[in-house]
């Protein structure tokens, strides 16, 4: 299954790390070559001047080109994700296994907008750029040890201090951060819910919404103190602690240079090397709080990436046989008697019901979209999923990207250009959910001629309607009843 890891391939992995491993290497030995520079202008050897200033100058042309090449591959390696994520997501939506997992309309909004911007830099590029910090970290400590072992000393002391301190507060910040996620969620569905119902919510004396500013508090209750960890940890612990680290270097190298004990080169390049120690560091330091306060995100696109898809067999649809069918509510409970029935081909099939009985869970169960079922159900004998299926449901949507002018159109014109548009495919089994819903007089009989036709073509034709007008056309009427009645 894919993960997160896999949105960028293996070749423009191993690009980007061979351009920014050049990269580090000459940004490491930039101080050296100043260095070696300082020293030799001091000692008036015009022969290393000249040397020194020419590899100087070689070595900033290498880095900017380096540095361009490197921005172009961040850039591909963005695009990558993007592109492969979002495909995936398509294809995703497209053939999820409902029975396993269904991703509701709110939740996918969320995904490819807000979730996926705030957990993309952890996809690859941060993870490449943590290592690469600590690499630059521990060759730095090397470089200073080797230039004079007191400098390194006092590195040593106070950087291990500050991710100490780092890991203290991992648990805290992402507890915070998982916590903000979830009011979060809550006040933008509140807002969706708000926006459902704002035609009748807003006339009428008792209302199902009362209100955002119980939610908003407790969202900016939580935030207040995600941010003041957050705060608390940085700057009063971690980068305090750089800070003096990096203040002490710099005081104490001028100091044995004073005293004779190190060249100006080398306390040039040592301030040049704390200085560069800061962006690693404050990455490293940084890195922990923002990855944990976004890593319930993460998780949850990685969880996304590996729903289920359904496979379907390609075999033609003999029959349907229901053995004491009945769907159930979102608590387990049984909404109708057991149903045992033998859908066959050259029959149409009205299924009739009181409103929230189950008609749409039990089409939804023949197609294999619900498991929320109790019984059996068999296509050709067997308990496989078949793709020999027209599903209309009652819901008429017209896309866009197929037209935009119906997509604007009432719902009258989306019902019945949803009808013809998915009724062109020839399959053995149509399922209409409410084929007349929105429709005008003369449209509906174009929809009752229209059904009238499949009749002599060997099809399964299943309706659920409360039209009585297809009691006259169906062959077989299948009435659910309820526990109550």
């Amino acid at each position: 299954m894919l993960n997160i890891s896999q949105l960028t391939s293996k070749k423009t992995k191993i690009v980007y790390v061979v351009i920014y491993s050049i990269y580090t290497i000459l940004y490491i030995i930039n101080p050296l070559l100043i260095m070696n520079f300082i020293d030799s202008i001091v000692d008036r050897n015009v022969y290393w001047i000249i040397l020194y200033s020419l590899l100087c100058l070689l070595n900033f042309v290498l880095i900017q080109l380096v540095s361009y090449f490197f921005s172009l591959q961040v850039g591909k390696v963005e695009m990558e994700n993007y592109v492969n994520f979002f495909s995936r997501i398509n294809t995703i939506t497209a053939h999820q296994d409902t029975n396993k997992n269904r991703i509701e309309l709110s939740e996918l909004s969320q995904y490819i907008g807000q979730y996926y911007e705030k957990s993309n830099p952890y996809f690859f590029i941060q993870k490449v750029e943590c290592i690469y910090s600590i690499i630059n970290v521990v060759v730095i400590f090397t470089i200073m040890f080797l230039i004079d072992w007191r400098i390194a000393c006092v590195l040593f002391v106070f950087v291990p201090m500050s991710f100490y301190i780092s890991k203290r507060y991992e648990k805290k910040l992402y507890d915070n951060s998982d916590q903000n996620i979830k009011n979060m969620d809550k006040v933008k569905k509140y807002i969706i819910d708000q926006n459902i119902l704002n035609k009748e919510e807003r006339f009428a004396d008792y209302k199902q919404l009362n209100g955002i500013s119980k939610f908003l508090n407790i969202f900016k209750d939580g935030y207040k103190k995600n941010v003041k960890t957050k705060s608390t940890y940085l700057y009063f612990f971690s980068y305090s602690f750089l800070n003096l680290a990096i203040l002490i270097v710099i005081l104490l190298s001028g100091y044995l240079t004073y005293q004779n004990i190190l060249t100006i080169g080398t306390l040039f390049a040592l301030q040049n090397y704390t200085s560069q120690l800061w962006t690693p560091g404050e990455f490293l330091m940084s890195y922990n709080s923002k990855y944990q306060e976004a890593k319930p995100i993460p998780s949850k696109i990685n969880k996304l990436l590996s729903f289920k898809m359904v496979d379907y067999k390609k075999a033609k649809i003999r029959n349907i046989i229901l053995n004491q069918y009945s769907a159930l509510d979102v608590n387990g409970k049984q909404l109708f008697h057991p149903l045992t029935y033998n859908f066959e081909k050259g029959e149409i099939y009205l299924i009739e019901g009181d409103n929230g009985i189950g008609k749409t869970t039990l089409i939804e169960s023949i197609l294999g979209l619900s498991s929320r079922y109790k019984g059996e159900i068999l296509v050709n004998n067997s308990r496989d999923k078949f793709d020999d299926f027209i599903y209309v449901p009652s819901d008429a949507y017209i896309s866009e990207f197929y037209n935009q002018e119906l997509s604007k159109g009432s719902s009258g014109q989306k019902k019945l250009s949803q009808l013809n548009f998915y009724l062109k495919t020839n399959k053995t089994v149509n399922i209409l959910d409410e084929p007349t819903n929105f429709v005008d007089d003369i449209n509906k009989n174009i929809i009752y001629e229209t059904v009238k036709s499949l009749k002599g073509k060997k099809k399964i034709i299943i309706i659920i309607s409360h039209d009585k007008e297809f009691e006259k056309l169906a062959t077989k009427i299948i009435k659910l009843n309820s526990f109550a009645n």
